[in-house]
């Protein structure tokens, strides 16, 4: 059993990196649909959470032919012949330049020009990543789905339009001899695929060592393959050509020419330059013999002078010598093919047809395959929509960002009036009760804010300093118990601090804290001048406007305890469960708390949203389920 490793990295909401022992990938998105980004290829997958149903496409960066399976059927053991020292020659095809500079064929030049421009696709996603992180770091979540959504309609179009425009529309004159030669062509290679075994020859040469080769002269390494009919990217259309796969390159026989895609590159030969062999050929088959191959004697795995076996062996048995078709491609400029099938007949049609195809090319000097070109207006409209939107996505990006640091930092009564708005709850009478006999749907947020209670207006006595607290830049001292007395009393008509107080003690500094996190300053009970400049100001959110406080789900009693309570670092619910908060954030329609929670025994962190409205909140929590809470005096 193999060594298997696999991990799966979240690095944000809704990216994760994907690690395995052969590759790396990159997952957008969350349940129900993710877009995976691999070395190999991009993968989409959407599906129905809880119902099993689901659809996913995989896009290989190199496309694949359909008609060739990604996983061939178990191959015929190729022999291992042979106990051999001799090194064998590779039988490998030139680069694509090295194959047009001696071709006179007039398609490579154009088919390779296409195939080389530059792909849309990777740059499209690499603007799409950027505005889905930028989304994150705001805090509006419709930002973040909007992005999601771009980028899923996007990336796809680009991939199709880089198809579109990285090829050519390949057109066969469908009259005279071209025709009946291209018909002869498909059906000459159609019998060559009946055939039961093909094997790709890569490696031969001649050997010395013939008694314990089984008598063999010479040598060959061979691969399976399987014959198509197929076409490469650089060309669109219905009309697909035969093709043999040589290792990672192909070869298309067209009607007037024969093209191969090397190393990613394009090369055509005329046939009237391609030299193309066919002929019989003995092989001593050490594995399973083809069902259509032609036995014509037998030999010995170790044999002696006279063709018997060599005695010396014990485990010498006989081995048979097949009649195998083979059929060699050759060009000057560096094309080097040799295919062998196992059914020796079946090449004699196709070694006829190239052979009229050649004398028709040397008749006919011109080409007769049409090419048309992809249009430019398809490219352009793609890049100036893209561009204009995504120049809108970033300017709404930047003022969002604009307004969330200036209603962060401004401090003037116009600007810091804001209200804790949250969803509008309606009761789902066709939903089962989850929580407390009550469970909800949040509506979509109206524009118009909800009529919630104004913050105190500002005390009459200011701090106790020389000049306005509002507009000085000088940090009270509390260790002066005058300006103790001026921030308690503060504290207390927000209604953070409650109860009797000893000097700046701890329950007045558990205060400030919960008023610096609710009012969207720094989570800690540092007393510092923006807490300072806020209490003075006034447009403070008070605390019956936050979740601080006591809460129960029905109505409160004073017989009994409140369902839970929450201050600025954690809840605590009457049943035991504790969930301790980080980083708050606020926005304008309630509070988004990334939290540690535990109970009975059970551990688990979880993003939560928290929405006042009135004496109303409105917990969701980490399986979006909405719990309602009446806020207990």
């Amino acid at each position: 059993m193999g060594f298997r490793f696999r991990r799966s990295v979240k690095i944000l909401p809704g990216v994760r990196i994907n690690l395995s022992k052969s590759s790396a990938s990159v997952s957008l998105g969350g349940r129900g649909f993710h877009y995976t980004i691999g070395p190999k290829g991009t993968r989409v997958t959407a599906g129905i959470p809880g119902t099993g149903l689901s659809w996913t496409e995989y896009s290989p960066y190199v496309q694949k032919h359909p008609e060739v399976p990604d996983i061939l059927p178990p191959p015929l053991p190729d022999p291992p012949l042979l106990q051999h020292h001799e090194s064998l020659q590779i039988i490998q095809n030139a680069s694509a330049d090295q194959i047009n500079a001696l071709s006179t064929s007039e398609l490579a030049p154009i088919l390779d020009r296409a195939n080389r421009r530059i792909r849309l696709a990777p740059t499209v996603l690499v603007f799409c990543l950027l505005l889905f992180v930028a989304a994150l770091s705001q805090t509006n979540r419709a930002w973040v789905n909007l992005t999601a959504l771009y980028a899923a309609i996007f990336v796809p179009i680009a991939i199709a339009v880089d198809r579109y425009r990285r090829s050519v529309k390949v057109t066969l004159d469908p009259e005279g001899v071209i025709a009946r030669t291209s018909d002869a062509l498909s059906a000459a290679f159609t019998e060559l695929m009946q055939c039961k075994v093909t094997w790709i020859v890569h490696a031969e040469g001649r050997t010395t060592d013939w008694k314990r080769n089984a008598g063999a002269t010479s040598l060959a390494g061979r691969k399976q393959i399987l014959l198509h009919f197929g076409k490469p990217t650089c060309i669109r259309g219905r009309k697909k050509f035969p093709a043999f796969q040589i290792g990672s390159d192909q070869l298309y026989l067209l009607p007037d020419a024969a093209l191969a895609v090397v190393r990613g590159k394009v090369a055509s030969v005329s046939y009237r330059e391609l030299e193309f062999s066919s002929h019989v050929v003995q092989f001593i088959e050490e594995g399973r013999v083809p069902s259509d191959a032609t036995i014509v004697e037998h030999t010995w795995r170790y044999v002696n002078k006279s063709g018997g076996p060599d005695r010396r062996f014990i485990n010498n048995r006989q081995l048979p010598v097949c009649l195998y078709g083979e059929v060699a491609f050759h060009s000057a400029g560096g094309l080097n093919c040799k295919v062998q099938v196992s059914k020796s007949s079946a090449i004699d049609s196709l070694y006829k047809v190239i052979e009229a195809l050649r004398q028709t090319s040397a008749k006919i000097p011109k080409s007769v395959t049409y090419i048309k070109t992809a249009k430019r207006w398809p490219t352009i409209a793609f890049i100036l929509v893209f561009a204009v939107l995504t120049s809108f996505q970033i300017a709404f990006l930047k003022d969002d960002a604009l307004r969330g640091f200036a209603g962060l930092n401004s401090h003037g009564a116009s600007d810091r009036r804001q209200t804790a708005t949250g969803p509008i709850i309606q009761p789902d009478v066709e939903a089962s009760p989850e929580i407390g006999g009550k469970n909800y749907v949040a509506a979509e947020p109206q524009n118009a804010p909800l009529d919630l209670k104004q913050p105190p207006a500002p005390s009459d006595s200011g701090p106790p300093a020389t000049t306005d607290a509002q507009n000085s830049d000088h940090l009270l001292n509390l260790e002066d118990p005058q300006n103790v007395v001026w921030a308690q009393s503060r504290l207390r008509e927000l209604g953070f601090l409650r109860g009797r107080t000893k000097g700046w003690d701890s329950v007045s500094r558990l205060a400030l804290r919960d008023f610096k996190t609710t009012n969207n300053l720094a989570a800690d009970d540092k007393w510092d001048l923006k807490a300072q400049e806020l209490l003075a100001s006034g447009p403070a959110f008070g605390m019956e406007q936050t979740f601080i406080g006591s809460w129960s789900e029905s109505a409160c009693r004073t017989d009994a305890k409140p369902d839970i309570f929450i201050t600025s670092r954690r809840a605590v619910s009457s049943a035991g469960g504790i969930c301790e908060f980080f980083n708050i954030r606020r926005s304008p329609y309630g509070w988004s708390v990334e939290t540690a929670c535990s109970n009975a025994g059970e551990r688990w962190k979880a993003n939560i949203h928290l929405a006042v409205s009135g004496e109303t909140l409105i917990w969701t929590g980490r399986d979006g389920r909405l719990t309602q809470y009446h806020r207990c005096q």
